[in-house]
C-alpha cells in the first residue's frame, strides 16, 4: 500500500473497520508482535501485553462495582428487616401513647437512634389524657414553616432553636436528625424527629426510601386515635 493511499485513511476509519471485524488480528497475529504502546513507565509494550493489562483492570473494576451492589443489597436488606419489625409493631398499636412508646423503643432498639421525637399536630386541649405530645399548627408555621408544605424529609444539623422545638426542649447533645411531616389527606397531622449524638448519621440529602414508607405507615395509623 502506497504512502498516499495510507494518508487518506483516517484515524475514524481504522477505528470504525476495526470496531466491525473484531477478529481482525486473529487473522493477522504478526502483526501484534510489531505493534507497541508507549507505557506510563517510559518502556513500550506489546498491544498483547497492553489489552491483557486493559482487560485486567476492567475486571477489577467489575467486580469492585459487583461487591458494592452486593453489599449494597446487604445494607437493604438489613434495613428491609428492621423496617417490617417496626411497621408490624405498630400495627398492633391500642392506643395513641401505645403507638408512640412503640415507635420510640422500636426507633431506639432497631436503627440505633438516640432520640425520637413523635408530636401529633392538632389542639392540646382535645387530649388530655394522653402523654404524646401534641402541638398546635401555629407552632410548626412559627418554628419550622418549611415542614407545613414539605412532602419529603428534612436531614441534617438543625439550629439549635429548631432542635429545641422539634424535640419540646430535650435536645440535650443532638449533633443531626431528620424530620418527617407525616400527612393523612394532604394535611400535616404528627411530625416524627429522628436524632443522633452523631453528626454524621443523618446528612442533608440521604436516602430515605425505607424512612417515608415508615412514615407512610405512621400516617395511616394516627387517624384512628385522633378525635
Amino acid at each position: 500500500m502506497s504512502t498516499e493511499t495510507l494518508s487518506k485513511i483516517s484515524a475514524e476509519q481504522v477505528n470504525q473497520y476495526l470496531t466491525e471485524n473484531p477478529t481482525f488480528f486473529l487473522k493477522h497475529e504478526h502483526l501484534l508482535t510489531d505493534l507497541y504502546l508507549p507505557h506510563a513507565s517510559g518502556e513500550a509494550v506489546s498491544l498483547l501485553d497492553r489489552q491483557v493489562s486493559i482487560l485486567r483492570d476492567r475486571n477489577i473494576e467489575t467486580r469492585k462495582r459487583l461487591n458494592d451492589m452486593l453489599e449494597e443489597g446487604q445494607r437493604n436488606d438489613v434495613l428491609f428487616q428492621k423496617t417490617r419489625t417496626l411497621v408490624l409493631d405498630l400495627l398492633e398499636a391500642r392506643s395513641l401513647d401505645d403507638l408512640n412508646q412503640r415507635l420510640v423503643q422500636c426507633c431506639m432498639s432497631e436503627f440505633q437512634v438516640d432520640r425520637v421525637q413523635l408530636s401529633l399536630i392538632d389542639s392540646p386541649e382535645n387530649y388530655r389524657n394522653t402523654q404524646t405530645r401534641v402541638i398546635p399548627q401555629s407552632e410548626v408555621e412559627a418554628h419550622m414553616p418549611q415542614l407545613k408544605n414539605s412532602k419529603d424529609c428534612i436531614s441534617g444539623i438543625f439550629r439549635e432553636e429548631e432542635l429545641k422545638f422539634l424535640f419540646a426542649g430535650r435536645q440535650s447533645s443532638t449533633a443531626s436528625g431528620i424530620a418527617l411531616p407525616l400527612r393523612s389527606n394532604h394535611q400535616l397531622k404528627a411530625i416524627l424527629v429522628l436524632g443522633s449524638d452523631d453528626p454524621h448519621y443523618f446528612k442533608a440529602g440521604m436516602d430515605t426510601l425505607f424512612l417515608n414508607f415508615i412514615g407512610d405507615v405512621i400516617s395511616r395509623v394516627i387517624p384512628r386515635f385522633m378525635k
